[in-house]
């Protein structure tokens, strides 16, 4: 494996836009707090969240594998190391973050599709 100096562009773990992840995260947020949505905004909300979360989920799984590799190599120098390990701490809490938003958002969705259909606001 090509060291963090050698890595190919584009295959750098923190290449995934923190602004990527927090406008979303954002947005999840506005519809959680009882922004009114339509469904096509709801839909397409949960299928942004669901393309981020897999994509945040592929970088911070190659980002373990790749602090694994480092950590069998003892040839390693310490500042690779950390360099993989600020990488993974850096994409499990955004992951963990995006995922309980979704999964929030995903146990409203009914409670709003009641709203639409009875006219009523949700709680």
């Amino acid at each position: 494996m090509p060291s963090a100096a050698k890595r190919p562009k584009g295959d750098d773990p923190r290449m995934i836009d923190r602004g990527l992840d927090s406008d979303l995260k954002e947005r999840l947020r506005e519809v959680l707090e009882r922004r009114p949505v339509t469904e096509a905004e709801l839909r397409k909300v949960l299928d942004e969240g669901r393309v981020c979360a897999s994509l945040v989920r592929g970088r911070l799984e190659r980002g373990e594998q790749r602090l694994s590799e480092l950590v069998a190599d003892q040839e390693t120098p310490l500042a690779d190391l950390a360099s993989a390990l600020r990488v993974v701490n850096d994409l499990r809490p955004r992951l963990t973050e995006l995922e309980a938003t979704l999964a929030e958002l995903q146990e409203r969705a009914p409670e709003y599709r009641r709203s639409w259909l009875t006219g009523r606001p949700t709680r």
